[in-house]
């Protein structure tokens, strides 16, 4: 099964080769499902209308979140950055929501993830420099553990004015497609 993790980039012209499609938070494309990891009130007034009117299925681990709308709550694994938990039913985490979607796409029988769209740059908390290199350490070790599994992770580079967008894209051990 081959799936797409989509953040807010140009990710939409992709979405059609998927047997699933993934969107984070307030993803404007029509994905088949949701990944949310923040609190509601963390989105202003038009990203939480995206959120409560999109037709994607709603997963999270945040009850507050069924009070605006039907969610599947998940489980996290009790440690950040610990992959030991992959094949249980809980979901692994790190510091973004796009992690946990990548998480949630193993989870639903991907043999090939492909992520676009959640380049961080200019993302007021993960955007800074300690951030990303934790992002990108946390990807790579969950791209090694899903090799294992018999799961690649790809990259689909995202560009905007020619310039490359995604943080992964220097972080090791990613193939890009």
């Amino acid at each position: 099964m081959k799936i797409l993790v989509t953040g807010l980039s140009e990710s939409k012209y992709f979405s059609d080769a998927y047997d699933l499609t993934i969107g984070v938070n307030n993803c404007p494309f029509d994905v088949d499902h949701l990944i949310i990891c923040d609190n509601p009130k963390v989105f202003d007034g038009d990203r939480l209308k995206v959120i409560k009117d999109h037709t994607g299925w709603l997963f999270t681990h945040i009850t507050d979140w069924q009070q605006y709308r039907q969610a599947e709550l998940i489980k996290l694994s009790s440690v950040r950055s610990d992959i030991s938990e992959l094949n249980t039913d809980r979901y692994c985490h790190s510091i973004s929501s796009p992690y946990i979607a990548v998480v949630h796409a193993y989870k639903c029988g991907a043999k090939e993830i492909h992520l676009a769209g959640v380049d961080l740059i200019g993302h007021p908390h993960l955007g800074q420099d300690h951030n990303i290199k934790k992002c990108q350490r946390d990807f790579a070790a969950l791209s090694t553990a899903l090799n294992k599994n018999g799961c690649s992770l790809k990259l689909i580079r995202s560009t905007k004015d020619g310039a490359m967008l995604n943080i992964l894209d220097k972080a090791d051990g990613f193939e890009l497609v």
